[in-house]
């Protein structure tokens, strides 16, 4: 599988799991895509994820590039984390984990969560207007 080229966000799978737009097909369509271990953690741990659900997400992860969560990507989270506390501006840990690894690997995250990303530096956001 090819590198990923953007990230997606927990939010943009929910939509895809409901069926409530194509965000993430037409970024599947023209870009090599990207999931975070946290965005897997958080779509397996909704108490009402059906049978079918599953089974659609299952299929997602074969078609996208698992990017990891190790020293390098749990450093530049921490870096996250200070940067945001030193603001008065925390955000949820998952969204902090998230955007740290986006960083480590210099991808932009696709997300309708921008108010909270748009604070980190050096986090680029994928424009959703676009697809």
């Amino acid at each position: 599988m090819e590198t990923a080229r953007l990230v997606i966000d927990t939010d943009i799978v929910i939509d895809f799991l409901r069926k409530r737009n194509q965000i993430l097909r037409n970024a599947m369509r023209r870009f090599p895509v990207g999931i975070t271990p946290i965005t897997i953690y958080e779509i397996l741990s909704v108490p009402t994820f059906s049978e079918k659900q599953a089974e659609l997400f299952g299929q997602l992860l074969t078609k996208t590039v698992i990017l990891s969560l190790e020293a390098r990507e749990a450093s530049e989270a921490a870096q996250v984390y200070r940067h945001l506390a030193s603001q008065g501006q925390l955000i949820s840990l998952p969204d902090i984990l998230i955007a740290g690894i986006c960083v480590a690997y210099d991808l932009p995250l696709l997300t309708r969560n921008r108010a909270h990303f748009e604070r980190i530096p050096d986090l680029g956001l994928f424009p959703l207007d676009t697809l």
